[in-house]
């Protein structure tokens, strides 16, 4: 009876151990732990931003300045100057034309004269909209150091760890390894 409890004994172990390393070779693959911080650091960026500014000055304008576009000073003018260079020389036609071009000539300058001194000028505040590249430092992720069964581990999150971290781990048998 001894040598049967032995022999069974025997068979459970060699069945056990048979169980034992089919359950392990399903195992292989990856699976998760958590592996303690050993510290971590905020890691920042910068980023450009493109964004509108207004942007204003100070302009000075004239108001109220009779802003007609009438050609009535340059008609009498050439009026004008047609008589007096006929007066000048009665024979002479060219007298009369280059009395008529320079009297059309004053009359211009007499009106624009008299549209810059006409009015109040004031000072007015412009206004422009221009979008400017504006470049700012913001938070991207944090540096971690890690350990994991006494190894020293460094990577880069999206999201602030604590105390631990959860980590991948991957089971590759050494000859498949890349």
């Amino acid at each position: 009876m001894h040598r049967q409890l032995s022999m069974i004994v025997g068979v459970i172990a060699l069945v056990g151990t048979t169980l034992s390393g089919a359950v392990q070779a399903e195992v292989t693959g990856a699976f998760e732990v958590e592996a303690r911080v050993i510290k971590f650091s905020e890691r920042y960026g910068t980023v450009k931003e493109i964004r509108p500014v207004k942007e204003c000055r100070e302009v000075q304008v004239r108001s109220g300045g009779g802003s007609t576009d009438s050609d009535t000073p340059e008609l009498l003018g050439a009026i004008l100057g047609g008589a007096i260079g006929k007066e000048i020389d009665d024979d002479s036609k060219s007298s009369t034309v280059i009395g008529a071009l320079l009297g059309a000539s004053i009359g211009s300058d007499l009106e624009d004269n008299a549209k810059k001194n006409k009015g109040e000028v004031r000072t007015e505040v412009r206004c422009t909209t221009v979008e400017t590249a504006i470049e700012t430092q913001r938070l991207i992720g944090y540096d971690v150091a890690y350990e994991y069964q006494g190894y020293l581990f460094r990577s880069t999150t999206t999201k602030r760890p604590g105390s631990t971290i959860k980590v991948k781990i991957y089971a590759i048998p050494i000859d498949e390894a890349l």
